[in-house]
């Protein structure tokens, strides 16, 4: 963002921002090795992140993902995967989506069959984009691809269609399956049927690609594939049901990071002779507000958040080395603002004058605020 005609803090919730400010606006806590310390993202044990609204769940989860690693390593992304151990796949579960698999004249029981499939399928695409993003291209694949993708292509049923030769072909295999899927889901409500047909077992390819693909590709054969599922709250019980069978079922090399609200879990249960999964044994949780505000560094980090969107703004300058001698500046700055600005610029101003004035900024360290 560099446009000062804009306020800054407009937008509040970070599924709003774009990859790159995702990035740019990144501050982590400064205590130990901060957020990772936190949240274990090369840990195989599968976490449940719950916060409140604005707590900073979603932007911690898209910032393990792989498009944030792409921007952070950029040519060097496989090095980057490497020395991180990990790579993120990241998923949100929109309220709009989950609310199409129920009822329209369907058991519950066809329902929760239905939402398997289709969540393998749509998991299993950014799986194989994430990888094609990586590592196409590269001799290593090109070498191993054949292998990868008949392996791959073993354990769905295609039916009349041709077999995928490459990933992109596997790829669009998945797309299309999904396509069908959605006209028939979105028009059961007026035919009444559910004309479905399951092309894959439930877990095949979540746990199926990233174990081929570490067997096959040296570069990624450390690499926890880390799938980040957000907004856990907007699925239905039957559906969060599943979810928890996958933490219970985890294969290597596999792994979970469930973002919810402090009470979006509705259920523990799963369809492994319908066991609940207890902490500490099938999960571990991250209960984001609570550590935050136990935190002794918080004060210095909610001050290194506002400085960090107020210097990507062009507000502020992006290498001081604090606050204080910004609101020096901002009172000669905003003074000819006011003189000169249209009416919304200036109530832009205004606020922005506001918070810096507002906040008892001592630190941040220049290095702090520059780094990613």
């Amino acid at each position: 963002m560099n446009d000062t005609s804009v306020n800054p803090f407009n937008i509040t919730k970070a599924v709003d921002f774009s990859d790159q400010e995702i990035n740019d606006y990144w501050v982590d806590i400064p205590s130990g090795a901060g957020f990772s310390d936190m949240a274990k993202p090369t840990s195989p044990m599968p976490m449940l992140i719950l916060g409140g609204k604005g707590s900073g769940k979603t932007h911690l989860m898209r910032y393990f993902s792989y498009p944030l690693q792409k921007i952070r390593y950029g040519n060097d992304v496989v090095g980057g995967i490497q020395r991180d151990r990990y790579i993120g796949i990241y998923l949100r579960c929109g309220g709009l989506n989950s609310a199409r698999f129920r009822n329209k004249g369907q058991s519950e029981e066809l329902w929760a069959d239905v939402f398997a499939y289709y969540m393998e399928l749509w998991l299993a695409q950014l799986a194989l984009g994430t990888i094609i993003s990586a590592v196409g291209g590269t001799p290593e694949l090109e070498d191993r691809e054949p292998d990868v993708v008949a392996t791959l292509a073993s354990v769905i049923h295609c039916g009349d269609r041709a077999a995928p030769t490459t990933l992109s072909d596997l790829n669009s295999l998945l797309r299309e399956l999904q396509k069908e899927l959605d006209g028939a889901v979105n028009n059961s409500a007026i035919t009444r049927t559910l004309p479905v047909h399951i092309a894959v077992t439930r877990g095949d390819l979540i746990f199926g690609i990233p174990r081929v693909i570490e067997e096959n590709l040296p570069s990624l054969r450390d690499t926890l594939f880390l799938y980040l599922i957000d907004e856990f709250e907007n699925l239905s019980e039957t559906q969060q049901k599943y979810v928890n069978t996958l933490l219970r079922e985890r294969q290597s090399p596999c792994s979970f990071k469930i973002g919810s609200r402090m009470y979006g879990v509705r259920t523990y249960s799963t369809y492994s002779a319908d066991e609940e999964n207890k902490e500490g044994s099938e999960f571990e949780i991250l209960r984001l507000d609570s550590i935050l505000r136990g935190n002794e560094h918080y004060p210095e980090f909610a001050k290194r958040l506002i400085a960090r969107r107020l210097a990507e703004s062009n507000r502020v300058p992006s290498a001081a080395g604090t606050l204080d001698p910004w609101r020096l500046r901002w009172k000669t700055a905003s003074k000819s603002l006011l003189n000169r600005d249209s009416r919304q610029q200036r109530r832009h101003t205004f606020w922005t004058s506001t918070v810096v004035e507002s906040v008892p900024i001592s630190k941040p360290s220049a290095s702090t605020l520059s780094k990613p």
